[in-house]
């Protein structure tokens, strides 16, 4: 059985993987198709599709990060 303290550093183990495998990546804004809210922040290697919800206007959201990737450039809002 895992006990708390080796649950905690296995955690602290993908934090600092996870940080690690982001430097050097840009980061962007996604927004809301519907109202143009920041629902999202992510990076260049993020790849597929994601329901995200809303906050603004209380609708889910489905995200094709393909599409979304020029948003900063082109922003509507």
């Amino acid at each position: 059985m895992i006990t708390e303290e080796e649950r905690h550093e296995y955690r602290k183990r993908k934090e600092k993987n996870s940080l690690k495998g982001a430097e050097g990546l840009s980061s962007r804004d996604i927004r809301c198709p519907g109202c143009g809210h920041k629902i999202l922040i992510a990076f260049d290697d993020c790849v597929g599709h994601i329901t995200v919800y809303c906050t603004r206007c209380h609708s889910y959201q489905m995200i094709d990060f393909k599409l979304f990737r020029l948003e900063k450039k082109r922003r509507l809002f």
